[in-house]
């Protein structure tokens, strides 16, 4: 039994607090407005320590579970911040929660 409700974590992906709006459109389908924390930290990944090395960032996007389309899918679509991105991957983590891979087309 979780301790958590979906309304419990809606709180934490609210507007309000840390979250962001954006529109998920499944393939073929009618977009809809859900709510999540967008990540799209820059990381640079070095070799054994040494300076420099390539750099880059992967947007993903953080969600309650249960607001996912039944039949959502890679290659559905998210637009964050007026920029679209393609979903490369769709990872629940066990807990109610989800987050989206995505990559700006």
């Amino acid at each position: 039994m979780s301790v958590e409700s979906d309304a419990d974590r809606g709180v934490f992906v609210g507007k309000d607090e840390f979250g962001a709006i954006a529109i998920y459109t499944e393939a073929g389908g009618s977009p809809i407005s859900v709510n999540g924390i967008f990540d799209n930290d820059y990381q640079l990944l070095s070799a054994f320590g040494e300076v420099g090395g390539i750099g880059g960032s992967q947007p993903a996007f953080h969600l309650v579970s249960s607001v996912l389309p039944v039949a959502s899918a890679i290659d559905d679509s998210l637009t964050v911040n007026a920029t679209n991105y393609k979903i490369v991957e769709i990872m629940p983590d066990g807990t109610g929660m989800t987050v989206l891979k995505l990559m700006k087309v």
